[in-house]
């Protein structure tokens, strides 16, 4: 009878692991696979089923033992809030379109658990670095070979649908490799921060270069004075000049066929012109040389009562004045206008508590960084935007299967 039972209890445990480990690869090819946008954003991309695949195999392996983490009650409670929300815009304004946006914040939670359950393991963080780095040399090499895609002949994104859209999975990923590595002390090399900086450029995304200078910035020029190391800052003095060194030759050779040269000078004048948008804040006048128009920020001045209690994320046409019938291009300010004051604490409440977990400057200068991007971006429908914040706040274990040791 004992030996029964116990021949029951380990094929039990052996099945678990089986769909931890199948769990854990899905979740990795999807994170590989967000890159690939094959039909037009805001539908389901291949990664997204493979995000939901990986999530039912978590389900799967937990059963009833499936626990929440309280941290995450936050945003379970934001997504909820949101999803009430749209539900009933969609009521009022008879438009389904409200119903996707509610897919997305089900689709996020959905991410955000898994997430939590199988970013226990060191060893399968360290295979998110490895993947993101293998994504990123994929799209170095398709722009390599000119076999990617172009916005307006100048801007590259790749195997994305919109220029901003490939810059952000190109910074979230560097920043991803960044936090992951320093969480699990593993090495970063220059090749991350100059892969990065090429791809970047080619995107002519403002937002995303300058955030990523932001960054190299703190890490190796902050950092080094905040820590009064002479030894650091003649390193990072080193690594910056070996980055501008490898650059811009790269840069040379290849204005001769207008690919990065010719990104590069895209580069400067778009965010020269960026720099002016900041310096006007009218409402009036051209839409482009505006930082409030820009970013349809219009919205929030012209109905500010839905900031206490939310317009919903979908058909922006009846707000009747604003100059552009978009969202506002602000995960912040479009989270706040869309959802009110008190869904939205619930989201700050929770990026506050993944965040008070971070330790070294490396972390609180990547976590900066990407608080800043997401003023000039909505990056709400965004996965690997979640799953940034929550890397501080993972419990580590060296088990591969996720089984927490209370070590941490």
């Amino acid at each position: 009878m004992e030996a029964a039972t116990s021949y029951a209890v380990r094929k039990s445990v052996k099945a678990d692991d089986v769909s931890h480990r199948a769990a854990s690869y899905l979740f990795l090819i999807a994170i590989f696979c967000k890159q690939f946008y094959i039909v037009g954003s805001g539908n389901i991309q291949p990664a997204d089923i493979i995000f939901g695949v990986s999530f039912l195999l978590t389900i799967l392996k937990s059963g009833v033992f499936f626990k929440i983490s309280k941290i995450d009650f936050p945003f379970i409670l934001f997504s909820m809030c949101a999803i009430v929300i749209n539900s009933i815009y969609a009521a009022i304004c008879n438009d389904l379109t409200f119903f996707r946006t509610c897919l997305f914040f089900l689709f996020n939670v959905m991410v955000v658990l898994t997430f939590r359950q199988l970013g226990t393991s060191r060893q399968f963080l360290s295979q998110i670095v490895w993947v993101l780095r293998a994504a990123l040399v994929l799209q170095l090499l398709l722009y390599l070979l000119s076999v990617g895609r172009w916005y307006d002949g100048y801007r590259y994104m790749g195997t994305f649908n919109d220029p901003n859209q490939y810059g952000f999975y190109v910074l979230i990923a560097y920043l991803i490799i960044q936090l992951i590595s320093h969480r699990i002390s593993m090495r970063v090399t220059i090749f991350d921060d100059l892969l990065a900086l090429v791809l970047l450029i080619t995107s002519s995304s403002t937002g995303m270069v300058i955030s990523y200078l932001v960054f190299v910035a703190l890490k190796y020029i902050v950092a080094p004075i905040k820590q009064a190391s002479i030894k650091g800052a003649i390193k990072s003095i080193s690594i910056i000049g070996l980055i501008i060194a490898l650059a811009l030759p790269i840069s040379v050779i290849s204005d001769s066929y207008g690919a990065i040269g010719g990104s590069l000078s895209s580069v400067g004048n778009r965010i020269t012109a960026k720099v002016a948008k900041m310096n006007n804040l009218s409402l009036e006048g051209d839409y482009s040389n505006s930082i409030i128009l820009d970013r349809n920020l219009d919205k929030i001045g012209l109905y500010p009562e839905y900031l206490v209690f939310g317009a919903g994320d979908g058909k922006y046409d009846r707000f009747v004045g604003s100059r552009n019938n978009s969202e506002v291009h602000s995960t912040w300010f479009g989270s706040l206008f869309c959802y009110g004051v008190i869904p939205f604490a619930f989201l700050i409440a929770w990026i506050a508590v993944n965040l008070k977990r971070a330790k070294g400057d490396v972390q609180l200068f990547a976590y900066l960084t990407i608080i800043l991007e997401a003023f000039t971006l909505a990056n709400q429908r965004q996965p690997l935007f979640w799953l940034a914040f929550m890397i501080a706040s993972l419990e580590l274990t060296d088990d591969p299967c996720g089984a927490i040791d209370g070590s941490e």
